[in-house]
């Protein structure tokens, strides 16, 4: 018989790619999740579809005006929270 699925872990997000059907597992770490983690997710282009999008390289994660990313832990910076 094939090998069993291990169920994903509780700290994660399971996401299913509509276009593909194809679901991934993207481990959550400190109440975030990696972006570069959705460059696993892959189509094939569309016809017609604009070559900048580059749908075959991965997702990208857009974040207009940086209102929800985090930096959650450097080893060449430091910032103080509420004082910046």
């Amino acid at each position: 018989m094939g090998k069993q699925a291990t169920p994903p872990s509780t700290d994660s997000l399971s996401v299913t790619d509509n276009r593909t059907g194809r679901s991934y597992t993207i481990p959550i770490t400190d109440n975030t999740i990696p972006a570069t983690a959705f460059k696993a997710i892959k189509a094939l282009k569309k016809p017609g579809e604009r070559e900048e999008n580059e749908t075959e390289r991965g997702l990208r994660v857009s974040d207009k005006g940086f209102l929800n990313t985090a930096v959650i832990t450097s080893e060449i910076t430091y910032i103080d929270g509420e004082a910046g």
